[in-house]
């Protein structure tokens, strides 16, 4: 596996991770930060109390999580070294577990786990944007479609209103003929009107 890579097993242990670190507890004449990284040999073998910074200058130390998910002190203090070493090589399942890059600080470590979640969080931002995208697209074509249907029946509707107004008309103007034509035709039942009806019409 190249560097960095761990198969399945090995993820979620302290053991592998690269939040696993020395903290110097020594105040006076080091450089601060004091967080050390934690080499391949001293994670075997549980070595956690000293740490080399230059030629001459040694730091004493205690083993750490950079982020806080286990207090290995504690246990070391209160159960002691074997313990300490079987939580460090015991799967926690840890949702921090962090590949241990050897040649990086945990300092370092969390840098590259930040941006490692930025990344991840603004790919999961994208994938909600394209589907979002795709969702309005998706319903500006099922309004679109009931557009045209409503437009549809509109239509439909203004020709069913145009020929029942139509025939309406027709039918009214029917009646008006047929009135018409009653009322010419009653006219010669009066004396005055027979006179001049038989006198234009013989």
């Amino acid at each position: 596996m190249g560097h960095g890579e761990y198969d399945e097993a090995a993820q979620g242990r302290c053991r592998f991770c690269g939040f696993l670190s020395k903290h110097g507890s020594d105040t006076v004449n080091f450089p601060s930060p004091r967080f050390y990284e934690v080499e391949h040999s001293e994670r075997i073998y549980g070595r956690f109390t000293r740490h080399v910074i230059s030629y001459g200058m040694v730091a004493d130390t205690e083993p750490m999580c950079f982020v806080g998910k286990i207090n290995l002190m504690a246990i070391l203090g209160s159960e002691g070294q074997a313990k300490l070493l079987e939580a460090i090589n015991a799967d926690r399942k840890c949702e921090a577990w962090f590949p241990y890059m050897p040649g990086l600080s945990p300092k370092e470590h969390y840098e590259e786990f930040n941006l490692q979640r930025l990344e991840a969080d603004r790919r999961d931002f994208d994938l909600r944007l394209s589907e979002m995208n795709r969702k309005a697209q998706e319903d500006s074509l099922r309004v679109a479609e009931a557009s045209k249907a409503v437009v549809s029946d509109l239509k439909d509707i203004a020709l069913a209103n145009d020929r029942f107004t139509r025939r309406v008309t027709a039918l009214v103007i029917l009646l008006a003929v047929l009135q018409t034509v009653g009322t010419v035709l009653a006219l010669p039942s009066i004396p005055w009107v027979q006179r001049l009806w038989h006198r234009f019409f013989g």
